[in-house]
């Protein structure tokens, strides 16, 4: 898996002895269009354990935790699914884990240059480390997962408005009015109710 406008990426197979990682012209400025793919690879029943260090930046819309240009890392069973996307200014703390003995890292830069990422990775035993931790430290909007991110929409009020229907359409009333029934302005004026007893329950629009 060569990279896109840079020389990075590959398959790396990983020992206990820590792996180097960085996006293209690190600690310098990476250029908008670069990409590199990563696949990580521990030994049968291990797993691979990846950290963050050093200056980390890549470009970001922080008011819609939107990630311009990203690094994306792949590490449950399904590398079908999109992973946790890191974006943004400040180093990701938390150690990231792979559930299986594969993990894939993705560098994408897509809008702008910046200082980039670097990270180191090693194998260790499938039972070292917690599965998930990268879901429980991860903070946003230093590490967003775009695709999983959610926006809450707010309930609809629970009162109800008046109607509001206009003579003769029945579409609208006009501002200002709501619908009446003509029978309540007719009542106040001690109108008599119609021949068969029922009193004019039409409907009109009134202040």
């Amino acid at each position: 898996m060569p990279g896109y406008g840079a020389d990075c990426g590959g398959l790396l197979e990983l020992t206990d002895a820590w792996t180097h990682i960085a996006s293209p012209n690190y600690p310098e400025q990476f250029r908008e269009g670069q990409e590199c793919s990563w696949l990580l690879v521990a030994p049968a029943k291990q797993r691979v354990q990846l950290n963050f260090f050093g200056e980390f930046e890549m470009y970001c819309k922080v008011r819609h935790s939107l990630c311009m240009d990203y690094v994306e890392i792949r590490n449950s069973t399904d590398f079908a699914n999109t992973g946790m996307r890191y974006c943004c200014n400040g180093t990701p703390e938390a150690p990231v884990l792979s559930d299986t003995r594969d993990m894939l890292v993705l560098f994408r830069s897509f809008y702008r240059g910046g200082r980039g990422f670097q990270a180191r990775a090693r194998a260790i035993g499938a039972a070292d480390g917690q599965p998930g931790d990268w879901k429980r430290n991860s903070r946003r909007p230093k590490s967003v997962p775009v695709s999983r991110a959610r926006r809450s929409v707010p309930a609809r009020s629970a009162k109800r408005r008046p109607r509001t229907r206009m003579e003769p359409c029945r579409r609208m009333c006009c501002a200002g009015y709501t619908l009446r029934r003509a029978a309540d302005e007719s009542e106040e004026e001690g109108e008599e109710d119609s021949a068969d007893g029922a009193t004019e329950r039409e409907e009109i629009c009134a202040k």
